[in-house]
């Protein structure tokens, strides 16, 4: 699996170089809130991208099946995600406590937003509008109220109002999402 993942990653990199360095750069941010876009945007760009402007034909034509591609395309947003932000941890002098914690809902983001993004192309829709869409509806619903009477921001994948709530509806997401690429599949 590991010698897919590589053959991945390189793929990802020689398409997408440019794009993959600029949102790099925007990522160094080490605080969540301040890189959230830019992660939406990196998760939005890869894989569901090749879906939505069918180029699936070609990833499923090197020996990948269904899952591998899925994973290799979560692993890798969320490599480029994590070491970004540990170089800009490191290079701002954050606590590594702090960065532990802000690497924790950054994978909890990634989870989410992955999952709504391939559920989104899996239906036929937009890779880029849908996502955006649930992350302005989840930024506002919950920031209604104060939080310990807004449940939803307990479970928000953007303001992580209990961490363990939020990775386990995040979680559901992603396993929903992996089981409809597996399933349903994509039409080439």
């Amino acid at each position: 699996m590991l010698k897919k993942i590589e053959a991945y990653f390189m793929k990802e990199i020689a398409d997408k170089a440019g794009l993959i360095a600029i949102l790099s750069l925007l990522l160094f941010i080490p605080n969540f809130y301040g890189r959230v876009i830019f992660l939406l945007l990196l998760i939005c760009l890869m894989l569901p991208f090749d879906i939505h402007n069918k180029r699936f034909s070609l990833l499923i034509s090197l020996p990948f099946s269904h899952r591998e591609i899925f994973l290799s395309g979560f692993v890798f947003v969320l490599a480029v995600s994590i070491s970004t932000q540990f170089i800009g941890g490191a290079l701002l002098g954050v606590k590594i406590a702090y960065l532990m914690v802000e690497c924790l809902k950054s994978v909890i983001f990634c989870a989410f937003y992955y999952g709504v993004s391939m559920v989104a192309v899996l239906y036929g829709l937009d890779n880029l509008g849908i996502p955006l869409l649930v992350f302005f509806a989840d930024t506002i619903f919950g920031a209604i109220g104060p939080k310990w009477t807004n449940f939803y921001s307990y479970i928000s994948p953007v303001h992580n109002g209990n961490l363990l709530f939020s990775a386990a509806f995040a979680a559901v997401v992603f396993i929903f999402s992996f089981y409809l690429f597996e399933r349903k599949g994509i039409q080439k």
